[in-house]
């Protein structure tokens, strides 16, 4: 099936939205997504829950896509990163190590006061939920219209924030 079939069978037929819940299928789902991934990455997170997003499937994911190829894009929105400063979070490292292909930003103040994650693949799977329901999600692994919705909003937060500089190592 090439990409123009693929595009619009997942136009024609996209897949429900599925509750998720507890921690081992919100972990299980999203490095699913993540993995299903070919372009690109956006993630907004408040601190990079490291129950999410600090698990080896999940970066591992993350690494095969960003050095799958130079066009390869993972965007992190993060509200606060104290937590991954003062933990340390396999994430940021990564982050670090491939500048090119990983870039963190911080949202605009306005946008720093929701509760919401997002984690959206290739504008078509997604996963998401409410920060303060810590154990409950909603995804789908192919719903390009919602998905694409997602990003929207996520593109208006990203274009808003600024480079997070309290994540960059100076290398001398």
């Amino acid at each position: 099936m090439d990409e123009l079939d693929q595009l619009s069978a997942e136009t024609a037929s996209p897949s429900p939205e599925f509750s998720v819940e507890g921690v081992l299928e919100l972990r299980r789902v999203c490095a699913e997504i993540t993995a299903q991934a070919n372009r690109t990455i956006d993630l907004l997170s408040n601190e990079l829950d490291a129950m999410l997003y600090d698990q080896k499937p999940f970066l591992e994911s993350i690494k095969q896509l960003a050095l799958r190829s130079h066009q390869s894009r993972i965007r992190i929105l993060l509200r606060d990163n104290s937590r991954a400063q003062r933990e340390g979070h396999r994430l940021v490292e990564l982050a670090r190590q491939l500048p090119s292909n990983i870039e963190i930003r911080r949202p605009a103040e306005a946008h720093c006061q929701q509760s919401d994650e997002l984690l959206i693949a290739d504008g078509s799977g997604y996963f998401r939920r409410d920060e303060r329901n810590r154990t409950l999600g909603f995804a789908s692994y192919r719903n390009r219209l919602q998905a694409e919705q997602l990003g929207r909003r996520f593109e208006e937060i990203w274009q808003q924030g600024s480079n997070d500089s309290d994540l960059r190592r100076l290398h001398l």
